[in-house]
């Protein structure tokens, strides 16, 4: 898979291959998605989608609107809905690396 950067509503967000501050596999933070390197391409998607998922709150100004929790939970929930349902293709796919 092959992802650089997502388009949320309009709004470019970078997503760079590198370490996390908290050590989870990925994190949304100043406007920028990082995912740690060596995850299956399963696993990438989860999480692009959860971290994904942050940024659409930020976009939509829901963060620091609700409990931090309960983002937690919607995202994680979401990202699993949608990566056990479809089968995800990016519309530049081109294999990530």
């Amino acid at each position: 898979m092959n992802c650089d950067s997502l388009n949320i509503l309009g709004r470019i967000v970078p997503v760079k291959i590198g370490e996390t501050d908290d050590g989870n596999c990925g994190e949304y933070h100043k406007k920028a998605i990082t995912i740690i390197d060596g995850l299956s391409d399963e696993d990438f998607m989860v999480t692009l989608l959860h971290e994904g998922g942050h940024a659409f709150f930020d976009r939509i100004g829901l963060t620091g609107h609700i409990h931090s929790t309960t983002e937690e939970v919607i995202v994680e929930g979401f990202a699993t809905w949608i990566t056990e349902n479809f089968d995800i293709r990016f519309k530049n796919e081109g294999g990530r690396g």
